[in-house]
């Protein structure tokens, strides 16, 4: 018995140990080797560790990312491309830890390559090609001026040991989340001896997929392969000739090699493997990473952020909020900020919200897929699911007024209605061409509108009636019609059609564009019905006022009576009912007198029609804006277009038409139905709704494992064809998921969804973006021109860039005849300090971008 309890004993110890080791564990990446240490990259921070395995320190600490550490050749220092000054540009550490020292000023971006044999930082930059293609140059420890290796064209270099000869990669595509790839743009590995100006005419590799990394060991080139399935460690002699591969990893891709002497480490799945060229062994260095996970941790943060989806209830009093996949519901008007989140954690996401009977419905991905749930507004009730055994991606929904039905449209190109009673749901439509996103109960429900593409270029507008259940298209196929809806009576239906042909010529090849091509239309749904513009009928005479005098003189004598019933019938809901003749519908159609522009979104109000429109300035503007969002109303009873908000992100209208709530920012300003002009007021009367002190608590761990799985899904519901290229795409999941548990950024987050959605071998398939930190950028000001470094230490305008009519920012500033600048002449100071005090003038040009800089000039090398 007593050694029953050593044993339990010691075996709680081994799993505590277990348990604590892997707590230690984290995503190790782009690894480099010297002598008995290994340097990479985790939680967007330099670390460095013992080759045989151990706990690693950490090096750098600063909110920026810090990459593709490299060894000097003599082991003393660390070379590597990071962020703080908001620009990737190179610095060295001492290998023991310090100060950063940075090498490089150009805004371009500069990654690290390697180091070349005499101690020089090679680099790649598309600064100095004057078009996107990446070159190598080399800045020594001391932040000389930066000096081309030679090649048109490169990526990647490595030396031949004790030769004359590189080997090098022209592309650079390790990036890229596409697996398996043998197009025009696969990555070859080339040999050229620079000394002797001798350049293949050829890539040495030649398998058709990827060849990458090249590292030349002794007498032969070490490189990446995907030859065999996943990417490997394979050789060949500096011809191409005798491949030979040397790991054989199936579950994962060997990533991001590096070596020294002989030695080459690697990253595989999330950890750092070592491969000896020397034996042909090859295993995972047993690294502890002890950190505190900060970007892992719990942390507050504002969901104003993040807002992008609202709704308000029937009188505008309450609104509901979907923010960072999180629903909160707030009054629209108060004294105070009350704000209570309805959705209890990150592990799912909620998304289009909106109220019905009190009730706020959503969809959200709790269950695993995209499903309905109810939440109480006020808390006084739990969540409830109210569908299940859905499989595919869902769009927003939108209930009836009645409450009865729900329409929602799905990433199947199907349009649904669904009743409230028994959850169920019934097919509207399937699109041949596009998603049915655009849609619009009739005010009694018993009609909903959308709009569905006819083919690739004319969209269309349907209606479809519930019961008995009939479809029909209304608008014709010549122009475009979109965003249907209906006015609070019944009488009207309001859309949009890309209707305005007036032409502008195209001076190049004699082409057309049609500038706002959108018109605001309505057709009248009864055949008698009137239009909001018909004459006014006073106009007629005497004769016609006499006769209506007459019949308010009868009226008066039935008034008194009905007083009472009267009151109590404006106190009931009005119940509606909408009447369509359908023969000569298209013939009543009459076009609102509203400026022509780019217009949708639109939603009526009582005699008004509230819609959103985009300022048009091209693809390239000035401002580096695509124009602003324009919050418009036209009334009918004024016959007068207002332009009420510009620079806004979405509004929405009370279902009782009376309150309308505009999105700007991360605020959210009310305003009565009508009104003209923004709002304003302080106090008791500040339009804003109240949001101060908002935060919710985020868990990124959770929130990270609601992405993985989201993306996922996003690929299996859109990818472009149903056997996802003959992949077992819910074994690929099952495959990266454990993986999860250890990330500990952002940044490393995205790089497990590419490597998962690369195993789909498809193009332009990528993720970017997130919480990722970026220090303030500080500017780079650049003068247009190439420029070399005198002898003397001053700096040579060897060419001066021809100006760019199309482009003011491409007009070099020395090519203004102002400046009287020319080729030839020297830089010999810039705001008075002497250029030959730097290693390079650009050091001077900090934060001058845009800023007017005195430059001193002499045809001669001399101050």
């Amino acid at each position: 018995m007593h050694s029953l309890r050593i044993f339990l004993f010691f075996t709680f110890i081994l799993l505590i140990t277990a348990f604590l080791y892997a707590e230690d564990q984290g995503f190790l990446r782009f690894p480099d080797v010297y002598g008995d240490k290994v340097v990479f990259t985790s939680e967007e921070d330099l670390w460095i560790a013992p080759l045989n395995g151990g706990i690693a320190r950490r090096l750098t600490t600063h909110d920026g990312e810090e990459r593709y550490g490299k060894f000097s050749p003599d082991g003393k220092w660390i070379a590597f491309g990071a962020h703080y000054d908001g620009n990737q540009d190179i610095y060295i550490i001492p290998v023991d830890g310090g100060e950063p020292k940075r090498l490089t000023y150009h805004p371009a971006w500069d990654n690290i390559v390697d180091w070349t044999p005499d101690d020089r930082v090679m680099y790649r930059t598309y600064a100095y090609s004057g078009e996107p293609v990446s070159q190598v140059y080399t800045v020594s420890i001391d932040g000389d001026y930066p000096q081309s290796l030679g090649l048109d064209k490169a990526t990647l270099v490595t030396f031949e040991p004790n030769g004359s000869r590189i080997a090098y990669q022209q592309r650079f595509r390790n990036y890229a989340t596409w697996k398996h790839y043998k197009g025009g743009m696969n990555d070859e590995i080339w040999v050229a001896d620079l000394n002797r100006g001798k350049y293949g005419k050829k890539p040495v590799s030649t398998y058709l997929g990827h060849s990458s990394y090249p590292m030349w060991i002794g007498d032969r080139i070490y490189f990446l392969s995907d030859s065999t399935g996943n990417k490997n460690i394979w050789s060949m002699n500096p011809d191409g000739s005798g491949q030979k591969q040397h790991t054989f990893h199936k579950d994962y891709d060997a990533r991001w090699p590096s070596c020294g002497g002989d030695v080459i480490v690697y990253q595989l799945a999330m950890d750092i493997w070592k491969y000896d060229t020397k034996t042909g062994d090859y295993s995972k260095i047993d690294i502890q990473l002890p950190s505190e996970r900060l970007p892992a941790r719990n942390h507050l943060i504002n969901p104003g952020e993040y807002i992008n989806w609202f709704d308000l209830n029937k009188d505008g009093s309450w609104m509901v909020i979907a923010a960072r996949g999180q629903l909160f519901n707030v009054p629209t008007k108060s004294r105070q900020p009350l704000i209570r989140r309805l959705t209890e954690n990150f592990q799912s996401r909620a998304k289009y919200p909106f109220f019905l009977d009190n009730k706020v419905i959503t969809i959200t991905d709790a269950s695993g897929e995209d499903e309905f749930f109810q939440y109480d507004p006020f808390l006084k009730s739990a969540s409830k699911q109210l569908t299940d055994g859905n499989n595919i991606w869902l769009y927003h929904a939108l209930p009836s007024p009645d409450g009865k039905w729900i329409a929602y449209s799905d990433g199947d190109f199907t349009l649904w209605i669904m009743d409230t009673e028994k959850w169920k749901s019934r097919k509207v439509k399937t699109s041949d061409v596009w998603e049915i996103r655009d849609f619009a109960w009739s005010p009694d429900s018993r009609y909903l509108a959308y709009s569905d593409y006819e083919n690739t270029v004319v969209g269309v507008i349907h209606i479809y009636e519930v019961d008995p259940q009939k479809d029909r298209i209304v608008t014709n196929h010549m122009y475009s019609c979109y965003f249907p809806t209906w006015d609070t009576e019944g009488k009207y239906l309001y859309f949009v059609s890309e209707s305005n042909f007036n032409p502008m010529r195209n001076i190049y090849h004699s082409q057309f564009i049609y500038y706002n091509p959108d018109n605001l239309y309505m057709y009248v749904l009864a055949a008698d019905g009137k239009t909001p513009f018909a004459p006014d009928s006073s106009l007629l005479g005497m004769a016609e006022e006499k006769k209506e005098e007459d019949k308010d003189k009868k009226d008066k004598k039935d008034k008194k009576d009905k007083e009472d019933e009267e009151e109590k019938e404006e106190k009931e809901e009005e119940k509606i009912e909408v009447k369509i003749d359908w023969e000569g519908l298209q013939n009543r159609m009459i076009r609102i007198p509203a400026p022509s522009g780019y217009i949708g979104s639109l939603q009526a109000a009582e005699g008004m029609l509230y819609y959103l429109s985009r300022d048009n300035k091209g693809m390239q503007p000035d401002d580096d804006e695509r124009g602003q969002l324009n919050l418009n109303l036209y009334k009918f009873d004024d016959r007068e277009h207002y332009q009420v908000m510009s620079g806004i992100d979405g509004f929405d209208i009370s279902d009782d038409a009376k309150v309308v709530v505009v999105l700007q920012g991360s605020s959210f300003i009310r305003m009565d139905a009508g009104t003209t002009e923004p709002p304003k007021g302080e106090d008791d009367d500040d339009p804003h709704v109240k949001l101060a002190g908002w935060s919710v608590e985020l868990n990124p761990r959770d929130e990270w494992k609601q992405m993985l799985g989201e993306a996922w899904r996003i690929q299996r519901d859109f990818f472009y064809v149903s056997n996802m290229h003959g992949i077992d795409w819910p074994q690929v999941l099952k495959h990266y998921e454990p993986l999860i548990d250890r990330i500990s950024s952002r940044s490393e987050m995205n790089d497990l969804i590419g490597e998962m959605i690369a195993e789909l071998n498809v193009g332009h398939a990528y993720i970017f973006g997130g919480d990722i930190e970026y220090p303030k950028t500080i500017s780079i000001g650049l003068l247009g021109a190439d420029i070399s470094r005198d002898k003397s230490g001053y700096f040579k305008i060897d060419k001066i860039i021809a100006p760019d009519m199309t482009d003011s920012d491409w007009v070099s500033p020395l090519a203004s005849p102002d400046a009287g600048a020319k080729a030839g002449d020297y830089i010999t100071a810039i705001d008075g300090v002497p250029t030959n005090t730097v290693k390079n003038y650009l050091e001077l040009m900090q934060n001058k971008a845009g800023q007017q800089v005195i430059l001193t000039l002499n045809s001669k090398p001399s101050s």
